[in-house]
């Protein structure tokens, strides 16, 4: 069964920061951890990867890379199979590229971990959820449900609108992301949703109380 919070990480202040809320998210949650850092380039992005593996040691299952912070979804799977890595995060660009199912049906055949990987991805719409769900992902995101500090919109869905958009989700998992905290948890799940996926909340604050 999925935690109930997944975790997203913010961009990068230094070194020390990145391991010390790496260790914190680890220590003090079972929740899988994005490793978003979109901004750094893939060399500086390959480095910080490297380092929450190391520290994650038998965790590193749970750490999954964004693939945002790649050229092309083949080089972030690439780097996923090279490291300890669990799994990939997909952004909305590589959900919706025609030849993702079978770069990732190669990507599952290349696995040898001894861990299946995880497979996620960010939704804005209904149409991506469908997406979502013919790839056959683990869990997906659906954002941004408030306004968001981290990520400012003026078109955020709000709860009927996430729940407009999950209506079809099936038995896919889905995340409510977007100005929200751990005491958010009940109404997620009263509109259907697996729990809640937050930067600031549990990244930056490590405010992991979900009830």
């Amino acid at each position: 069964m999925l935690p109930p919070i997944y975790i997203i990480t913010d961009n990068v202040t230094d070194p020390l920061t990145f391991e010390s809320n790496i260790d914190a998210c680890l220590g003090h949650s079972s929740a899988f951890i994005q490793i978003r850092l979109k901004s750094l380039s893939v060399k500086d992005y390959s480095c910080y990867l490297s380092s929450a593996c190391q520290l994650a040691g038998p965790n590193a299952h749970r750490l999954l890379l964004n693939t945002g912070a790649f050229a092309c979804l083949a080089d972030a799977l690439s780097t996923c199979l090279d490291s300890s890595a669990g799994g990939v995060h997909l952004v909305s660009k590589d959900l919706m590229s025609s030849d993702t199912k079978e770069v990732l049906n190669q990507f599952k055949q290349q696995w040898t971990k001894p861990y299946p990987p995880i497979i996620a991805a960010s939704c804005h719409s209904k149409e991506q959820l469908k997406r979502a769900q013919l790839l056959d992902l683990n869990f997906v995101v659906v954002s941004p449900v408030l306004p968001s500090i981290t990520c400012p919109s003026d078109n955020y869905l709000g709860w009927d609108g996430f729940h407009d958009i999950i209506t079809e989700a099936d038995n896919l998992p889905v995340y409510a992301l977007g100005g929200l905290d751990g005491s958010h948890l009940a109404t997620s799940r009263k509109y259907g949703a697996q729990g809640i996926a937050a930067i600031n909340a549990f990244w930056n604050k490590h405010n992991f109380i979900t009830q």
